[in-house]
C-alpha cells in the first residue's frame, strides 16, 4: 500500500494540506477527504472516496472556491485521481486573466 502524493511544482502557490490517499482498495481507506490541496484564491481541489467505504464506488475529485463547487471528475484508480489533481492545480492556480482595453489615443 503507497501513499500516492501530487506533483504540485508546476502549480504556483499550491500546497497539500492532508494527504491520506493509498493505492489501495480496502474498503477502510476509501473515505472521505482523503486528499485537500490549497490553491490561491480561497480555492480548493479535494479527493473523496463515494460512496464512502464501498469498493464498488470511486475517486470524486471536487474543486471548490470559497464554498462554491466550480469543476468535478470522477477517476477509478488514486493515480487517476492524482492526474486531475495535479492538471487542476496548475489550471486553478493561475490567476483570471483580465481582458485588454482597447489603447485610447487623445487628440484623434
Amino acid at each position: 500500500m503507497n501513499l500516492v502524493t501530487p506533483n504540485l511544482e508546476n502549480a504556483n502557490g499550491a500546497k497539500v494540506v492532508v494527504n491520506s490517499l493509498y493505492d489501495c482498495q480496502d474498503p477502510g481507506f476509501l473515505a472521505q477527504d482523503l486528499l485537500l490541496v490549497e490553491l490561491p484564491g480561497k480555492t480548493y481541489i479535494d479527493v473523496s472516496w463515494s460512496p464512502e467505504h464501498d469498493p464498488a464506488g470511486g475517486y470524486v475529485i471536487s474543486v471548490f472556491r470559497g464554498h462554491d463547487q466550480i469543476a468535478e471528475l470522477e477517476a477509478k484508480s488514486a493515480y487517476d485521481a492524482i492526474l486531475i489533481v495535479e492538471r487542476w492545480a496548475v489550471e486553478f492556480s493561475q490567476p483570471v486573466a483580465s481582458i485588454p482595453s482597447p489603447a485610447i489615443r487623445v487628440g484623434d
